[in-house]
This record gives C-alpha cells, sequence and structure tokens, in this order.
C-alpha cells in the first residue's frame, strides 16, 4: 500500500483470504439470496458466455460505457466478483474516516450497488445516507430490489443521470464511491475535477484509471492511498465465480 506516490501497474501484494475473512460474509449473503430466490440465482452461475461477450466489447471498442442491452450480462458476469473487491476496499477505508464524516456516500455510477452495498454491510447503521447515482433506471431498480433483499440497513436514495459535472459539484456534501465506472468516463478529465471537490473518495477500478486519479491527488496534494493487489479466494466463493484469485487496484482520497 503506498501513500501519494506514483502507481505501479505491477500486482504489489497477494492476500490469502480465509473462509472466516470479515469482509466476504456479503459475499456469502449474495450466494444464499441467489439460491434462494430464480430473480438473482445468474449471479451464482459462472457466466463465461456473458464475460467474453463483454471483453470482446472491451477488446473492441476500449473502456467505455456497457451498452444498456449488456447490462444483464455484466451484472451476472461481475456483480459478486466486484462485490469482494469493493468488500476488501470497504475494510480498508472505513477505519480512516472519522465517524463525523461517513455521509452521505453518493455511489457514482452505482449499477447494481455494488459499494453501497459493501460499505452499508459494515457499517449497519439505519441513519447513514447513501445516494446511488446511474445513467439506467433499470438498473437502479435492481439495485432497490437487491438492497431490500439483502436487508440492508441505511437511507438510500436512488437517482438516475448522466455521471458528470453537475453530479461532481455536489460532491462536497459527501464521500464518492465509485466501482468500475470512472472508466465510462474521461477519466483524466474526471479526476481533474473531482479530486479537488469531493470530501473523499474510495475507487476501484482499472489500474489505468487509478493512475489517473492518484496523478490528480499528488498534483492537489490530496493525501491518496493506493494499491493493486491479488485476492486468492476461498473454495466457497472461487467456485460459484470461476477464479480462484481477483485482481484490485483502487485509491483512496482521504478527507481533507
Amino acid at each position: 500500500m503506498a501513500i501519494s506516490q506514483p502507481l505501479t501497474r505491477n500486482v504489489n501484494e497477494k492476500v490469502l483470504l480465509r473462509e472466516d475473512a470479515p469482509f466476504l460474509k456479503l459475499g456469502k449473503a449474495v450466494v444464499k439470496v441467489a439460491r434462494s430466490s430464480p430473480r438473482w440465482s445468474s449471479f451464482i452461475r459462472n457466466s463465461a458466455q456473458a464475460r467474453s461477450r463483454l471483453e470482446v466489447l472491451r477488446t473492441c471498442q476500449g473502456l467505455g460505457a456497457i451498452p444498456e442491452a449488456l447490462l444483464e450480462d455484466f451484472n451476472d458476469a461481475y456483480y459478486l466478483r466486484n462485490l469482494i473487491k469493493c468488500s476488501y476496499v470497504t475494510s480498508v477505508v472505513l477505519p480512516l474516516l472519522p465517524r463525523s464524516l461517513l455521509h452521505p456516500y453518493f455511489d457514482v455510477g452505482a449499477g447494481l450497488g455494488t459499494f453501497t452495498h459493501a460499505i452499508s454491510s459494515r457499517l449497519h447503521d439505519d441513519s447513514i445516507r447513501f445516494v446511488l447515482l446511474d445513467r439506467s433506471c433499470d438498473q437502479l431498480k435492481r439495485a432497490d430490489a437487491l438492497t431490500g433483499a439483502l436487508n440492508l440497513q441505511g437511507s438510500f436514495s436512488f437517482e438516475v443521470g448522466e455521471v458528470g459535472i453537475a453530479s461532481i459539484s455536489r460532491l462536497r456534501e459527501g464521500f464518492l464511491l465509485a466501482s468500475y465506472s470512472l472508466c465510462e468516463l474521461s477519466a483524466q478529465h474526471f479526476a481533474s475535477d473531482l479530486i479537488p471537490s469531493a470530501m473523499g473518495a474510495a475507487i476501484v477500478d482499472y489500474p489505468e484509471i487509478i493512475e489517473s486519479i492518484v496523478v490528480a491527488a499528488m498534483k492537489r496534494e490530496r493525501a491518496v492511498i493506493h494499491d493493486f493487489v491479488e485476492l486468492e479466494l476461498p473454495s466457497s466463493i472461487s467456485g460459484i465465480i470461476g477464479q480462484e484469485r481477483i485482481k484490485v487496484a483502487y485509491a483512496i482520497v482521504l478527507p481533507s
């Protein structure tokens, strides 16, 4: 883990996760919900075809917004693994935040609410406010339903709209969450506006996106913690998502 130093795109650390790792509890709760409800059962299938279609799209078009028609493929292929990534980063970020600065949280490009779910499952506090912003009304409806299915605590609101400068202006009021949403934007432009505006931020994304956040934070003399780690998953999770290891690149911009 580095503090306000240039990012390396090589994995810095390998982390072996035990079955009883606290931040895996939410992933196991999702598995339980998926096994009991046909609506969410696709989350526990190893959706290789869905991942293949999305990887072909990224190869052809580069980083960018997922088309509406492929959002369910994205959910099936990536929700659970991204939830584990966000849960890991949550275990890093929460001890760093003063309690008075813990909310509201703005989950930018929230999708199914991956980062929101990770944070709320650790706080267990109905008074904590979460604002989930996404361009897709259907994704936010799914997020609302899944949040209820997981019995998560908090005050949740869901807002449809494009992520951009209008969203950034509100970030002075709270703490930014972003899980693979900044890659849908011009990362360098967004970072240059995000860093001075946000109270703080926790971001999980591709290494090149995290690098742009780190560089922008350093230019603005903001304290930023970042890392690129490889998580070795226990069999209870790896057998479901079809991977024994997942890589996590993240940046945490500390409150100024």
